[in-house]
């Protein structure tokens, strides 16, 4: 017979804290280098527009991206600025005829 241990108490919260903490930094983590990979693919459409070199996989690029910002990170700052590159996102798809 298996037991499965589950903590009772205040080692129950400090279990439900530690995952609950673990599951925030993990979305953070990951709007985090979503929003970098955002602002990377804006680079390179921008240097592509000044060197007048536009490339269709950027564009292709950043359409995909801009489908990935529906999650939230659970920082209200950071969900501030990654809300700031999503708009700038869809800015240059509509620019570009792509929205």
């Amino acid at each position: 017979m298996c037991r499965i241990f589950l903590p009772r108490g205040r080692g129950a919260l400090r279990f439900a804290e530690a995952r609950w903490d673990r599951r925030t930094a993990e979305r953070r983590r990951r709007a985090v280098k979503h929003g970098r990979r955002a602002l990377d693919t804006l680079d390179e459409l921008k240097l592509g527009l000044l060197a007048g070199t536009l490339d269709q996989g950027t564009l292709l690029r950043l359409k995909s991206l801009a489908t990935d910002f529906r999650d939230g990170s659970g920082d209200e700052k950071l969900d501030s600025v990654l809300a700031e590159i999503e708009l700038r996102v869809a800015v240059e798809l509509a620019k570009a005829g792509m929205s």
